[in-house]
């Protein structure tokens, strides 16, 4: 793990009953989703007394299994408030059950057996709490159904020690410690950080909590319209990709759609997305009907979107804004200003950067608030880019992780005038032991693609896709369409946006400038899969010509179309598997310090020790910069890492280049191997040691992640060689 080393464990103090603080809490819980549908939960806020966070619970739990759960939470809140010398509680507790793994949960509850498992000291020494993809987990017959609310009370509050504050624990601690050595005398007190051999914390019970119905998911696009997105067809692209991204939104969940110039509007409210389609329609009407203004006004659209979100009569667990913008805000306040009301609300901000007009400083604004707000950054270069970061978190609406990719000039062959088609691949994919499905997508700005997915057994399909300025007609499907021996092509004229079945394991996605393969319950191996620029902008004599460019007015740019095709591949495991990926320091990071990247793969919600975590970085251009390896071995002084085998890889970069000021971009690639093992966590009551592994252990598996950086300062000319010495002289 990343920052600043630790030399002893800090702790806090707990009273015991006898000299307990008289408070009452003030402690609510939402149950969300108590039907069957797999849901997710959101990310925790903190308004300077009070915790409100979610609690994932990965089985579907019955009433009186929450109301346990309740019971033990609310008693965890006493000891963190006694613990805190009452300046800190638990506020609002949204419990989620039959939840999938969620990037923000604060608290996983696992059904079978296991210890607890805390993140360990964050980035800059301090917690984790807020972090995307960090959490805590818990066992439910461990600290709920088989141990005492008092145990569990203390377990809680122990791990909310390390997830909020990185504490050390006062055991593992070498040398002196603060705390009073554990005694039957019940004057004394105990460490909240220390292991206890029995539970000395009979807590009073000040009252039931309230449990309320609430709403799934909130997905809030927000969308940049100023006259600069005309440029470069980023605006088109930018429709395309929020298209995408609203059709993979889930029934239950709720979208809105906004925009901005120097105001923003609510071009959709938000409303509960339907089984029907016609809630996804309505959003892709108001998409595509988005006009051109006049400003940048970046706080006026996050505003709007906090507005609608906090006016809603009932708050969901999770809410999200998908910010998109292509410079720095010129009217309204600096949008850096709204971090404190999106931290206090809970609300997290995934801002888009597109294209080359932001400056160092609007970057480092837009960083500061995905970082700030639980949320991530990304940042590149050309437009069709767009579309592919939306139908990444797309596919993580749908619990889906990306497992490889091909991006921009990696490997790409061909020419840019078209006399040699351009093509991306062969791209090896593993598919792991317990994948429920896997997605293959060719994303391309060439007016029309072949994608072609070949199989572990050499069984392979070709699709064609088309791009944004096409028209369609004459949809017809494929219902007995099947995997042949040798690569089969299927041209058709497809409806925009449309998803059918080829068989009842195979789904084909279409959407202006993507298409996609997606195999249901794949075989475990390798897929080989590759796209190729179609030549003269035809699939075939029956595909449809493209349409004409749109004509617009005004004094638009348009620089000459180089053709693009990128490979992305997103894999679903039933027991969840992902890469959570930060990187240090926060804000623009000034040439020549480095940059230090972290990384943590997970399986089934637990840090995998003993993998291959590696990180091709690309300049701002997009063309590649180098590679780093990422070790989990404590060896700071060459890399960072404070504890070896905590689960957390780190590395450093500093091999800028000449006047490449911008958004660096890092893709973390990390595979377990035959190697790989589980963090053990926690076993913190004596006399009991629950087990330190996942059953059926760690498969193979490989997971990518993107982190973007703003570097700044970079040298204005190249190191001058230094000339060679002559030989001394004898």
């Amino acid at each position: 793990m990343t920052g600043t080393q630790i030399t002893r464990a800090v702790t806090m103090r707990a009273q015991t009953p006898v000299t307990m603080h008289a408070w009452t809490p003030v402690l609510v819980f939402l149950l969300l989703g108590s039907a069957a549908p797999q849901v997710f939960a959101g990310s925790g806020a903190f308004d300077g007394s009070s915790y409100t966070f979610c609690v994932a619970v990965l089985f579907n739990a019955s009433a009186s299994d929450i109301a346990l759960m309740q019971t033990v939470f609310t008693a965890a809140s006493q000891v963190f408030n006694d613990a805190t010398d009452g300046q800190q509680q638990f506020g609002t507790i949204k419990i989620v059950p039959n939840s999938v793994l969620s990037d923000d949960a604060e608290f996983y509850v696992h059904p079978l057996s296991g210890r607890a498992d805390p993140p360990t000291a964050g980035i800059g020494g301090g917690g984790r709490y807020g972090y995307k993809g960090e959490h805590v987990n818990l066992y439910w017959p461990d600290n709920f159904a088989n141990t005492t609310v008092d145990e569990g009370a203390f377990s809680i509050a122990h791990e909310m020690g390390h997830l909020v504050f990185g504490l050390g624990d006062e055991y593992s601690a070498s040398g002196n410690t603060s705390c009073a050595a554990d005694t039957a005398d019940g004057s004394l007190s105990f460490c909240l950080m220390d292991k206890l051999p029995d539970a000395r914390l009979a807590q009073k019970r000040h009252h039931r909590a309230a449990v309320a119905q609430g709403v799934l998911r909130a997905r809030l696009v927000v969308i940049d319209r100023s006259y600069s997105m005309d440029d470069d067809d980023k605006f088109e692209y930018a429709k395309a990709g929020a298209i995408a991204y609203i059709n993979s939104l889930s029934e239950g969940d709720r979208l809105a759609v906004v925009s901005f110039v120097c105001g923003a509007g609510r071009d959709m409210e938000l409303t509960s997305v339907d089984g029907s389609g016609v809630v996804k329609s309505t959003a892709n009407s108001a998409v595509q009907n988005l006009k051109l203004g006049s400003g940048t006004g970046i706080s006026a659209g996050i505003q709007e979107a906090i507005d609608i979100l906090i006016d809603a009569p009932v708050r969901p667990c999770r809410e999200i804004i998908l910010l998109l913008t292509d410079g720095d805000y010129n009217c309204d306040v600096q949008p850096t200003r709204l971090i404190r009301v999106l931290q206090t609300e809970g609300i997290s901000l995934n801002a888009l950067a597109v294209g080359v007009d932001l400056t160092t400083a609007g970057l480092t604004d837009l960083r500061n608030l995905a970082f700030s707000a639980s949320g991530q950054f990304f940042a590149f270069h050309t437009p069709l880019a767009t579309v592919s970061t939306f139908l990444e978190l797309g596919a993580r609406n749908i619990d889906k992780r990306q497992v490889g990719s091909l991006v921009g000039r990696e490997t790409s062959t061909g020419s840019a005038n078209g006399t040699i088609p351009v093509q991306v691949g062969p791209l090896a994919i593993l598919s792991e032991v317990n994948m429920t499905e896997i997605s293959f997508v060719l994303v391309f700005n060439s007016s029309v693609a072949n994608l072609t997915v070949q199989d572990p057994v050499g069984k392979a399909v070709q699709v064609t896709g088309y791009n944004f300025t096409t028209t369609y007609s004459n949809f017809s499907s494929a219902q007995n369409f099947t995997l042949t021996t040798n690569a089969t092509r299927l041209n058709q004229s497809l409806g925009l946006n449309t998803s059918y079945n080829l068989t009842p394991n195979t789904r084909v996605d279409i959407g202006p400038n993507f298409v996609g393969i997606t195999i249901f319950q794949p075989v475990p191996g390798i897929y080989n899969v590759s796209g190729v620029q179609v030549p003269n902008g035809t699939a075939n004599a029956s595909a449809p010509a493209p349409a004409p460019a749109p004509n617009r007015a005004g004094s638009r740019i348009v620089a000459p179309l180089v053709p693009q095709l990128d490979l992305y591949v997103y894999g679903k495991n039933q027991l969840g598997a992902q890469l959570v990926a930060f990187s240090l320091p926060n804000g623009t990071v000034k040439a020549p310090t480095a940059v230090v990247i972290e990384g943590s793969l997970q399986y089934n919600g637990r840090r995998v020790l003993n993998a291959d975590v590696t990180a091709d970085v690309f300049f701002p251009n997009g063309t590649r910069a180098g590679s780093v390896r990422l070790l989990d071995d404590g060896n700071y002084a060459a890399n960072n890492d404070t504890f070896p085998n905590d689960g957390y890889y780190t590395g450093r970069f500093a091999a800028y280049g000449v006047r490449t000021d911008g958004a660096y971009t890092f893709r973390l690639t990390a595979r377990s191997g035959g190697n790989a093992t589980i963090y053990p966590g926690e076993a913190l009551f004596a006399g009991r040691s629950p087990p330190a592994s996942v059953e059926g252990g760690v498969p193979d598996l490989v997971r990518q992640q993107l982190v973007s950086v703003v570097i700044s300062n970079t040298p204005y000319f190249a190191p001058a060689a230094t000339p060679p010495r002559p030989p001394a002289s004898t």
